[in-house]
């Protein structure tokens, strides 16, 4: 089963923790909308709302 879980982000730990675990982050176009690859979860952040999205 997959859940969808989101919230509003205050500070940029998430980025930086995609960074500290060498997770491939894609960025596109201006919106900084990125994409962090994390085994199971896949972290989708757009501005300041986070959607994580992870199989349990």
């Amino acid at each position: 089963m997959n859940s969808l879980i989101f919230g509003f982000v205050t500070d940029n730990s998430i980025f930086t923790n995609c960074f500290r675990k060498n997770i491939i982050m894609l960025a596109f176009g201006e919106n900084n909308f990125h994409i962090c690859l994390n085994n199971m979860k896949v972290q989708i952040l757009n501005n300041n709302w986070w959607w994580l999205n992870e199989n349990s």
